[in-house]
Formats: structure tokens, sequence, C-alpha cells
């Protein structure tokens, strides 16, 4: 039986139709990429390619999805203790974004108040995995603690 595939293009779309962007099953990187197309060769790569296209057609997010997305919400809760995304987005300087990765660019907050400088630019990644950081080695607590800081 030949392999089922769709162009890498039309994946990305598909998983933006559907909703999905936190579950590592449906995630790019995860798939079976070769010469600009996505191909489903398994029984579970065929399963999770058919509830992205229902998820597309219904509008009925994935279980994993929603399953992911409730772990990441309550872990981002926990850990920025009251940080909002837009808090961080307000603090960063000279942000620009989302680029088509997902991903902020600006100068970070927490370097300008470590080293004193303002030369650092930093990559903040995407509020979509609720996750902070950045190149200068910046982990999500300190971001946030710089947030908190600058807040008050």
């Amino acid at each position: 039986m030949k392999a089922k595939a769709i162009s890498v293009k039309d994946y990305l779309s598909l998983l933006t139709e559907a909703g999905v962007s936190r579950s590592r099953e449906f995630a790019l990187v995860n798939q079976d990429v070769r010469g600009g197309k996505v191909f489903f060769r398994s029984g579970e790569q065929l399963r999770n390619f058919r509830s992205l296209l229902e998820a597309a057609e219904t509008g009925i997010i994935p279980y994993s999805e929603l399953n992911t997305k409730k772990k990441t919400d309550k872990a981002w809760k926990e850990a920025s203790q009251g940080v909002s995304t837009q808090m961080v987005l307000e603090a960063v300087e000279s942000l620009s974004g989302p680029n088509s990765g997902g991903y902020y660019l600006g100068r970070c907050l927490r370097v300008r108040q470590r080293i004193g400088i303002v030369t650092t630019i930093t990559s903040i990644s995407t509020p979509i995995s609720e996750y902070w950081g950045c190149f200068s080695g910046c982990g999500f607590k300190s971001i946030m603690d710089s947030v908190r800081g600058a807040k008050q």
C-alpha cells in the first residue's frame, strides 16, 4: 500500500485549522518529512492525521491537545505567580514578532538588570508554549522575577 502524504505547507495549515499547537504527536518535527511532504505510514500516524482532519472540519480540538493545554496552563499559573503574558510582552524592550515560528525577539529585561547594558538581543519564546527564556541564559523564573520587579 502506498503511504498517504501531504505537502508540509498543507500540513502546517491543517494544524492551524485544527487548533493544534502544543501536542507532540502532531508536531512537524515528529513526522516523517521527506521532499517537502509529510508521510503517514503507520496506523498511529494515520489515526493522528484523521484526528487533525476531523478537528479542522468540526472545530473540536483533539483530546491530546486539550490535555496538553490543561497541563501547560496549570504549569504556567504555578510558575508565573501572577505574571501574565501581556506583562512580559510589555516589559521586553524593542519587541518584534511573533515571527512565522511563533517567536518574539526583544531585549531581555533580566539581562539589563543583571549586567546593566541593553545591547544583548535575546529571543523570547512564544506565549503559545507559555515559556519564556533568552539566549543569554536567563531562565523562566528569573524573567518572571524581573517582570514582577519592574511592575512594582
